[in-house]
């Protein structure tokens, strides 16, 4: 299993499968001034549109590319200033064969934008690039926010009026033409052109967010809180821990993270889509006349769609390689450090400050504080990566290593009881460890001898059973809290399986299996409201979420067909029950979903957190009280 992030962790484990580039956005390196045509690109890198730079910016196609235009001239009034503006335009196109070529004449209304006073704050260390289209400062003067009945779009609106051929030749194709229908991208199989590249839609969101803190995190967990369970209004109040793995011993500490002002949308159908195109650019606002969205401007125009990140920091040796909370006591966490460390945290302090005060850690300015931990249990022959506390027993927890051994902790008057003899059941490396969520004293362990064990605590030091999982290492596994018989496994072949433990037969508990990963599975997690959902993370750089109760429909596809026309080309071998993939983040190493807040996923990568509701899971969101 890859694991490292940071080049310098050469050695972090005794299985390394080869390292990955450094997060590019470290506190001792200041920000370049990119050169066009001087500056190149290192491994990993890539440019990203600011879009705080401009007052307006939108993009949209027509059909064929368009090798000249021009703007007419209106009678709306000379220099212009005021959003939204209207334009007249006339274009002539480049098409595939000649009859086919025309003269558009176009009217675009509605082209929103904003004028500001000063630069928005940025976040801690960092920005949110996917985000922050939309952010104003308290003195910023907005024309592009919605109207009063929040009705309003902020996407042009494109008027074509009837064509005249005009046969000059033919051309080269857009990839973009009316004859041919729009591809499915597949990750991995698909290759871009010269030329080509992806672009993030925002509208198949509704909310996405990126931060980074710094050095990067391989682990982190979400914190519970007293703000309500099924939380569905924008914008969300949540907080976390996370710890680093910083160039140097030193430098690394465990963050508790306050993230507010999460702002989002929520939509009852896809927005329309302009003229034969989209707005790629501007949509992350899109929405249609049923919309109900949260994430517009206060009535001053001062409110920003940014997350507001406070942090404090607890110093820590060595890097982080997995942190847990306690389910039942989300104040009191335990880390697994590279130096073979095992350290229970009290974070009540640090967190009280937090829900207190609106600045306390604002902007990354807090400093990195001494605590010693409750606990420093250092049985471990080596460093590891599995730790689990007990949902169902408070205190109770595991902890597992590299040299295969996994410790029982129970807690004892404030403070816990490691058992000196460890549970032996595994000859590699225990990757992964999970409780039983209906059972108190039964656990499951995975490891890289490619099998999957579940155990008793009370009947002995050796697993209850153990089978085979995968053909290669097993590096993950989550068990499912709302069906406690089914168990998800992840592999370093970029498998992951689905085990139903009340039907093992012949060593094997395996129900459903998926190969469309191609690099290391380095997450896996059911979500905590739906019952046939998990979300899956790989070192192909996707995230994926998957719903198991859906199949293949030959019918319905053949009515979708005809109703879009063949719109788009869905390739044959994309499995039905793939619901949704994301990208963008690079080096992905772990993923939450966020127990009280359906469909929100969080995601650490080499180059930060990602903050994510996809548009499309939301009818598994319990009903909005009326």
């Amino acid at each position: 299993m890859v694991r490292s992030i940071n080049p310098k962790k050469a050695k972090r484990k005794n299985k390394n499968k080869g390292e990955a580039s450094s997060s590019s956005s470290i506190p001792s390196i200041p920000t370049r001034v990119w050169q066009p045509g001087v500056d190149k690109l290192e491994d990993g890198e890539e440019l990203q549109c600011d879009p705080s730079v401009y007052n307006s910016l939108h993009g949209f196609h027509v059909g064929w590319p368009c090798l000249s235009f021009d703007i007419l001239g209106d009678k709306l009034g000379l220099n212009r200033t005021e959003f939204p503006h209207t334009l007249y335009m006339v274009a002539g196109t480049q098409a595939e064969k000649a009859p086919l070529n025309s003269i558009g004449v176009f009217k675009i209304s509605n082209v929103s934008g904003k004028r500001r006073v000063v630069v928005p704050k940025t976040l801690v260390n960092g920005d949110d690039a996917m985000e922050d289209e939309d952010d104003e400062d308290e003195d910023t003067d907005s024309d592009d926010e919605e109207s009063e009945d929040g009705g309003a779009s902020t996407v042009p609106i494109i008027q074509k009026a009837k064509r005249k051929n005009k046969n000059k030749g033919e051309a080269s194709s857009s990839s973009s033409i009316p004859s041919i229908p729009t591809r499915v991208w597949q990750p991995g199989v698909d290759k871009l052109e010269d030329g080509e590249e992806l672009q993030c839609d925002p509208s198949v969101y509704n909310s996405l967010h990126g931060f980074h803190v710094g050095w990067p995190c391989l682990s982190f967990d979400i914190l519970g809180d007293k703000l309500g369970l099924n939380r569905t209004e924008f914008p969300h109040t949540l907080y976390m821990v996370a710890g680093t793995q910083a160039e140097k011993a030193p430098l690394n500490s465990i963050g508790v993270f306050k993230i507010s002002n999460v702002s989002g949308k929520r939509r009852v159908v896809v927005p329309k889509t302009l003229v034969n195109g989209d707005d790629a650019m501007e949509d992350e606002d899109d929405e249609d006349e049923d919309t109900d969205s949260d994430d517009e401007e206060s009535e001053d125009g001062g409110a920003s769609t940014v997350p507001i990140i406070q942090v404090r920091r607890v110093a820590h040796h060595g890097c982080v390689n997995r942190i847990r909370a306690m389910p039942q006591s989300p104040h009191i966490c335990i880390s697994w450090a590279d130096s073979g460390h095992v350290q229970v945290w009290d974070m009540s302090s640090h967190l009280n400050a937090l829900a207190e005060s609106e600045t306390e850690g604002k902007d990354g300015t807090s400093p990195v504080l001494n605590q010693a931990p409750l606990v420093n249990f250092s049985g471990h022959k080596d460093e590891g990566y599995a730790i689990d506390w007990s949902p169902a027993t408070p205190g109770r927890l595991l902890s597992g290593d590299c040299m295969s051994m996994i410790h029982l902790w129970e807690p004892a008057s404030g403070s816990w009881t490691v058992d000196p003899i460890p549970l032996a059941g595994h000859s590699a490396s225990v990757e992964d460890l999970q409780w039983s969520p209906a059972e108190a004293n039964v656990f499951a362990s995975c490891s890289v001898d490619k099998t999957v064990a579940v155990w008793d605590v009370r009947t002995g030091k050796s697993p209850a059973l153990s089978f085979k999982a995968h053909d290669a290492d097993v590096n993950v596994i989550s068990w499912n809290r709302l069906a406690s018989c089914m168990l998800a496994s992840g592999s370093d072949d970029g498998a992951f399986s689905i085990h139903d433990l009340r039907v093992i037969k012949d060593g094997d508990a395996k129900v459903a299996h998926f190969e469309y990963h191609k690099h290391p599975i380095t997450s896996i997690e059911w979500s905590a409201h739906e019952s046939s959902t998990l979300a899956v993370s790989s070192g192909d750089n996707q995230l994926t979420i998957w719903d198991l109760s859906l199949e293949k429909d030959e019918e319905e596809e053949a009515e979708f067909k005809a109703q879009t026309k063949e719109q788009v080309n869905t390739p044959q071998d994309l499995p039905p029950q793939l619901l949704f993939v994301h990208q963008g983040q690079k080096d992905l190493k772990e993923l939450h979903w966020h127990n009280q807040i359906p469909g929100m996923i969080i995601s650490t990568a080499a180059d930060g957190f990602n903050i994510l509701m996809p548009y499309n899971i939301q009818n598994t969101l319990p009903d909005l009280a009326p």
